[in-house]
C-alpha cells in the first residue's frame, strides 16, 4: 500500500475483532487442528491466523521509520486501544475483561508517558495481578493456555516481542518479560478470563512453554550488568 502505516491503523482493529469472535467456535481453533490427524502439521487455524496478522499490523507500526508527528509507541497504543473498543462490541462478554485492564493504574519508572500508556494497553494480553480483595483474573496468555489454545498463546507471544520493539526504556522490556513467565501461575487458578472461553483444560504444552520462556530472554536482551531496573509494584507496576 502507498501509505503502511494507514493500513496497519485500519486492519489491526478488524483482526483482533475478528480473532476475538472467532475464538468461541471451537473449529476454529488450534485445539481442533490439534485433533484432526489429517490436516498437516503446518496448518494454522483461524484464531492463529488472524492474531498473527494482527501482531505483523503492530510490528509494521513499531518498526516504522517514517518521519511523522506521533512516535511508533504513540501508533501501536493508538491501534491497540482502538482494537480493543471495536473488540468489545464484537465479542461483548469480553468487554468486562477489557474495561477491568483498562482501569487499572500502570506505572513506568521514569519511562516515556507514551510507552507507558502502551505498557498499560498490553496488560490485557499479559500481566500477573493478586489482589486478595477481587476476583482472580486471567489476562489473554493465561487464559489460552488454560483453555490448551497453545498455538494462539504462541501467536500471544509473537505480539508481546511485535509491540515491545516500540519501548527505548529497557526495563520496561523487562517488567514485560516478568509478566510473561508469571502468568503460568494463574492458568490452575479459578478466576475469569479475559474472553470468558470455555474450551476446557488441558495440561501445559511443552513447545509453547519453550516458546514463552524464549520471548522472555529476547525481551531482556538489551539489559546489562550497568542497567538500572527497579522492581515493580506487584511485579508489574499496578496499585
Amino acid at each position: 500500500p502507498s501509505n503502511p502505516i494507514a493500513a496497519y491503523m485500519s486492519l489491526g482493529p478488524l483482526l483482533l475483532a475478528e480473532f476475538c469472535s472467532l475464538c468461541y467456535d471451537l473449529e476454529n481453533t488450534s485445539i481442533a487442528t490439534k485433533n484432526s490427524a489429517s490436516q498437516s502439521t503446518h496448518y494454522l487455524s483461524l484464531t492463529q491466523l488472524s492474531l498473527r496478522a494482527f501482531s505483523f499490523c503492530v510490528h509494521g507500526l513499531s518498526t516504522s521509520t517514517t518521519n511523522q508527528a506521533m512516535s511508533n509507541a504513540q501508533r501501536v497504543q493508538f491501534m491497540i486501544s482502538n482494537a480493543i473498543r471495536i473488540a468489545s462490541r464484537a465479542a461483548p462478554s469480553s468487554k468486562d475483561g477489557w474495561d477491568y485492564y483498562q482501569s487499572l493504574n500502570v506505572q513506568g519508572n521514569n519511562a516515556p508517558q507514551d510507552e507507558i500508556e502502551l505498557k498499560k494497553s498490553l496488560t490485557p494480553f499479559v500481566s500477573f495481578k493478586v489482589d486478595a480483595n477481587a476476583p482472580v483474573r486471567l489476562c489473554l496468555f493465561s487464559e489460552l493456555m488454560r483453555s490448551s489454545m497453545y498455538g494462539e498463546a504462541i501467536e500471544c507471544c509473537h505480539l508481546i516481542k511485535a509491540a515491545a520493539a516500540s519501548f527505548s526504556e529497557p526495563s520496561i522490556k523487562h517488567h514485560l518479560s516478568v509478566m510473561l513467565l508469571r502468568c503460568f501461575e494463574q492458568i490452575k487458578q479459578v478466576g475469569v478470563g479475559l474472553l470468558s472461553l470455555d474450551h476446557g483444560e488441558g495440561n501445559q504444552n511443552e513447545s509453547c512453554v519453550c516458546y514463552a520462556i524464549d520471548t522472555a530472554f529476547e525481551l531482556n536482551n538489551n539489559l546489562d550488568g550497568d542497567t538500572f531496573v527497579p522492581f515493580p509494584h506487584g511485579f508489574l507496576g499496578l496499585d
